[in-house]
C-alpha cells in the first residue's frame, strides 16, 4: 500500500484555518452577565444613626456585597446598578456613589440579625451570614 504524502503547505494553512475560526467562535460566544448581588435596604429613612465608621473595599461574596466581614444593609432609596463588569452602588438621587472594588467609606454600627431583618423588613437569605452593618446616612469612596 503506498501512502499519499499531504502537501506541507496544506496542512499549515489548514491549522491556521482552524485557529481563526475557533477565535471567531469564541469572540460570538455571550457573555454570562454577572449574577445581581443581595442587597438589602433599610425600608425607613434613619432619623438617627450609628456613630461608628466602616472602611474598606467593598467586595461581593457568595452574592453579598461586604467591606471586611460585614453586610452591608444599605439606606433607604439605594439600589444596586449592574453596568458591563461593574456592580454600582447607585444612591437615592440616581447618583452611582461606590462600585465593587472600591475603598468605602461609612458610618453606622453593626447589628444583630434579628435587629437587621426588623431594618429591611424581611428575613436574611442563609447564605449571607456574618456581621450586619446598618449604614446611617450615606456611603462615599475613599480616594
Amino acid at each position: 500500500m503506498t501512502r499519499r504524502k499531504i502537501p506541507l503547505y496544506l496542512t499549515d494553512g489548514f491549522a491556521i484555518v482552524l485557529v481563526i475560526s475557533l477565535m471567531m467562535l469564541s469572540s460570538c460566544a455571550e457573555k454570562t452577565p454577572l449574577p445581581t448581588p443581595y442587597f438589602p435596604v433599610q425600608k425607613e429613612v434613619q432619623e438617627m444613626g450609628l456613630m461608628a465608621e466602616l472602611s474598606g473595599e467593598l467586595v461581593l461574596d457568595d452574592g453579598c456585597l461586604r467591606v471586611h466581614d460585614n453586610l452591608i444593609l444599605w439606606p433607604y432609596g439605594y439600589t444596586v446598578e449592574m453596568e458591563g463588569d461593574d456592580i454600582w452602588v447607585v444612591n437615592e438621587h440616581g447618583e452611582g456613589v461606590v462600585k465593587v472594588g472600591d475603598r468605602v467609606q461609612m458610618g453606622g454600627g453593626v447589628i444583630s440579625a434579628e435587629f437587621a431583618e426588623e431594618k429591611i423588613g424581611r428575613s436574611l437569605p442563609e447564605g449571607c451570614t456574618g456581621h450586619f452593618w446598618l449604614v446611617a446616612f450615606s456611603v462615599e469612596k475613599v480616594e
